[in-house]
């Protein structure tokens, strides 16, 4: 029976929960006019008929100054200091407004006191109800809560134990020796030697890190040494994301990760780096998502230099002081590049100046829509900077080349695809005309890159605005960011000249049904009731040149196997194989003159049944 009442009082929805809170609020409002009447020694709430008057007034004007501060937002989740301080703000307009109210009407024989003495009653009273509210739901409820445990017994890790509201937290970890031993409330503060121990007694399934302050390669050892215990590993956000209640307490990528993707991911660490021992290293595009990933899993290689390039100062900066904070002075070998890749002599000294051995291309404009506008520029780096790159790795003996590819360059619909289309035919010649190994890494949509739907999805939560989708069919592969660095790093060891490898990327992915499923994560909620998803999710329609559904391969039922996790496309780039020096200056020359239709139809002509539209 007990059972049965708890389960029903949390399967409430908000609506019935808030008006069973308002109930108890009119109660308390009731009995703090009683009470402050028979302070005064008065019974004019009883008779008189002013008094209804000045009673219905006080309710609408409480009710009113209650909601304006947000006193029924989270109403018993978040009963805290800044709640109370919600409640005391609403009581002090409220006393004030009542006061001006009594004085001004002038109602006979009305003790105006009874406007001071009211809205204090009622005050101390709502504190009251909300304590024991709390405690009796934390008591009697908390049992249907899954137990989790907190890394970080700092700032973050004590103010996430109130936004954790739907969780039990039986403890706090910490690596601090002077905090270990101590309890948070009735939360202990272990060290992490503790961790199996707790795991195991309270049948803990979840482990959230609140550390904000640490940096990425920081956080992913923490996380790497945190995987021998059997729990999902969640991040928690900065304390100032926390105190706002801006995004959702729940990491979006490790949400996806584990629950979206429905399928084992790729383990960079499993990767043997030995190859790249003593090897002179030139990412380009070294600032952007996928060029600053492959810096930082090259970081513990032990590689002879690194040379990090980017057209970006501003990613330059990010990416030297990420690295910094992570390696300080352990190794003074990494050498920073602000240049574009078409100034070829620039390139060539840079490859010269530091021997360089392997080169990672992963600079490109990627954004479909600023491409699309934009042809002209895409051109100028996708294809000729793309152009330069491979003669200068021909001419310099380079040992291997690396292009960072996509999903979008196979049978493309966009300037985007075409562009990148010829930037594998461009690797490819190569590939079967010179000494240097010459490979292609092809991958979908990468989970929190930069303009990646995920973020887009995240800000417009945050500013709640409606989540735009261009079609409820729409379909992508997603992987992590760390996956498609693994998989570029894994190919450049595997390869032996020509390939296009592209990763075992499991089913794709609706774009509607991820929508829905942020949704769902940003509303704290395990399921989808009371979510509106017709008022929360705009379809805009397909974009110009966008497809349903992407491919890795030009027959998706025809692949080669290297392994269970990567695929080589087997038709390769055979078809139409070309000399770029055929080409290539026409491209230049009508960029020169900035002529975007005789541009577009060279990637007519030179990609096969590509349109533009």
């Amino acid at each position: 029976m007990y059972v049965l009442f708890k389960n029903k009082i949390n399967k409430l929805s908000f609506k019935i929960k808030l008006s069973i809170l308002l109930f108890i609020d009119l109660l308390i409002f009731i009995i703090s006019h009683i009470f402050s009447n028979f302070i005064r020694e008065e019974i004019f709430w009883y008779y008189q008929v002013n008094y209804k008057f000045i009673f219905s007034f006080s309710l609408i004007l409480t009710l009113a100054t209650l909601f304006y501060f947000d006193v029924y937002k989270n109403f018993l989740r978040y009963t805290n200091l800044k709640l109370f301080l919600r409640i005391f703000y609403s009581v002090l307009l409220n006393s004030i407004i009542f006061l001006i109210f009594l004085f001004y009407f002038n109602f006979y024989n009305f003790p105006r006191s009874i406007g001071l003495i009211q809205p204090f009653v009622f005050f101390f009273l709502l504190i009251f109800s909300r304590i024991l509210l709390k405690n009796f739901y934390l008591n009697n409820f908390s049992l249907n809560k899954n137990n989790i445990i907190i890394y970080g017994a700092g700032s973050a890790g004590i103010s996430s134990v109130e936004i954790l509201d739907k969780y039990n937290v039986v403890a706090l970890v910490d690596d601090d020796s002077n905090k270990v031993g101590r309890k948070y409330g009735k939360i202990p503060i272990i060290a992490f030697k503790d961790i199996g121990y707790y795991i195991e007694r309270y049948k803990v399934n979840k482990l959230f890190t609140a550390l904000p302050n640490l940096n990425i390669l920081s956080h992913r050892d923490l996380v790497n040494k945190l995987k021998i215990f059997p729990v999902q590993i969640l991040n928690l956000p900065n304390i100032k994301q926390i105190s706002s209640n801006s995004i959702s307490y729940i990491d979006f990528e490790n949400v996806i990760t584990n629950e979206l993707l429905a399928r084992n991911i790729y383990d960079y660490n499993k990767i043997n780096k030995s190859f790249f021992d003593n090897k002179n290293i030139l990412v380009t595009g070294g600032g952007g998502s996928i060029g600053s990933e492959i810096c930082l899993q090259l970081i513990d290689s032990n590689f002879k230099s690194l040379s990090i390039l980017d057209h970006s100062e501003i990613n330059i900066y990010n990416i030297k002081k990420l690295i910094e904070g992570y390696v300080g002075n352990k190794k003074n070998n990494i050498n920073y590049y602000v240049c574009s890749i078409q100034h070829q002599s620039v390139i060539e000294n840079i490859l010269k100046d530091n021997r360089i051995n392997i080169i990672f291309h992963a600079a490109a404009y990627k954004h479909v829509d600023l491409v699309q506008n934009n042809i002209n520029t895409a051109i100028i780096n996708n294809v000729i900077g793309t152009d330069v790159l491979c003669q200068l790795a021909h001419r310099n003996n380079i040992q291997n080349f690396i292009l960072i590819s996509s999903d979008k360059a196979v049978k493309p619909t966009n300037i985007m695809g075409a562009t990148k289309r010829i930037a594998e035919k461009i690797n490819y010649y190569y590939s079967i005309n010179s000494n240097t190994i010459f490979s292609t890494v092809r991958f979908g949509n990468v989970i929190n890159s930069s303009g990646s739907v995920i973020p887009i999805f995240k800000n417009q939560i945050k500013n709640n605005e409606k989540l735009t989708v261009t079609s409820k069919e729409v379909e992508r592969y997603f992987m992590t960011i760390s996956e498609a660095v693994a998989l570029v790093l894994e190919s450049c060891i595997l390869s032996k000249g020509g390939e296009t490898f592209f990763l075992n990327m499991g089913k794709r992915i609706k774009i509607y049904d991820l929508a829905k499923k942020m949704l769902i994560i940003s509303s704290n909620s395990d399921t989808k009731e009371n979510i509106n998803f017709n008022e929360k999710i705009k379809i805009i329609g397909l974009k110009k040149g966008e497809k349903l559904f992407e491919e890795l391969s030009i027959d998706e039922k025809i692949y080669n196997s290297i392994n269970k996790n990567i695929f080589i496309d087997p038709y390769n780039l055979k078809i139409n194989i070309m000399n770029p020096n055929n080409f290539i200056k026409d491209f230049i020359y009508y960029s020169d003159k900035n002529d975007e239709k005789n541009l577009v139809k060279l990637l007519e002509d030179n990609v096969e049944d590509f349109k533009f539209y």
